[in-house]
């Protein structure tokens, strides 16, 4: 599947844009399987921001036969250490997107921010979570 990038950080990002559009089929891939059973979970830990993961503790696991699949990865740097992308996936019959977030910090690249639309707002964390970083969410006003 070809994978559709644009670029609006600068010309030393296109160097970078194929790995972070690899980085981002990989762990929509990975994401698939983990919710669909089929994967633990903590395969997913060291790749996300502890607040997301918490977040998700709830929500994520959806058992079904089979993983869905990644038909499109769309992904635009805005920043030199931002990678925002919209998966598009299929789940049986259904066809959704799944939104992320790549950012670059000390640790390297990780998920910071992630949305299945269909899902609305995540829930608060069930368990307290040490922040290294200001939430993204918390950001938003």
């Amino acid at each position: 599947m070809p994978t559709v990038l644009a670029n609006h950080a600068g010309s030393d990002q296109r160097a970078t844009q194929p790995r972070l559009a690899r980085m981002a089929r990989a762990f929509a891939v990975l994401f698939l399987e983990v919710e669909a059973g089929q994967r633990s979970r903590q395969q997913l830990q060291r790749l996300m921001c502890p607040v997301l993961f918490a977040r998700l503790d709830q929500v994520w696991v959806r058992p079904q036969d089979s993983a869905g699949r990644v038909l499109a990865v769309h992904g635009v740097a805005v920043t030199p250490g931002r990678y925002e992308v919209v998966a598009v996936v299929e789940r049986g019959p259904r066809v959704a997107a799944l939104a992320f977030t790549l950012r670059r910090g000390t640790w390297g690249w990780r998920v910071d921010a992630l949305a299945r639309p269909e899902d609305g707002p995540l829930p608060e964390p069930a368990y307290p979570v040490p922040r290294d970083e200001p939430d993204i969410f918390e950001l938003v006003v």
